[in-house]
């Protein structure tokens, strides 16, 4: 019978696991920021959009079934993922998309 409170090496390599993950997404986030801080500046807002970007994404991970992913699903997935940053990049700056109509016009003069 095992002492209450022991815990299997299973268990503390599973809890080794998390915590070293859990820090180095949190590193992740402050070198994104320290990126993006040139351009956007270093407001609590870039922290808020960052972490809300990361937290979204790992929402997603854990969405799914977790089962493995087979070939024909990795490339319906970043088709899908493109697809939603094309969008995005569109509604970010429209007037690329203008643009890209115009010149298409003056192309079949």
């Amino acid at each position: 019978m095992k002492a209450p409170g022991a815990m299997s090496p299973r268990v503390l390599s599973w809890l080794a696991a998390t915590f070293v993950s859990g820090a180095t997404v949190m590193a992740l986030e402050m070198v994104a920021v320290r990126l993006f801080a040139p351009y956007f500046g270093y407001s609590v807002y870039v922290w808020g959009t960052t972490i809300g970007v990361v937290m979204t994404a790992m929402v997603a991970g854990y969405a799914g079934d977790h089962s493995p992913m087979k070939a024909g699903d990795v490339k319906q997935a970043m088709k899908t993922i493109w697809e939603i940053y094309s969008e995005f990049t569109t509604w970010i700056d429209p007037q690329e998309e203008t643009d890209e109509e115009d010149e298409g016009e003056e192309g079949g003069e």
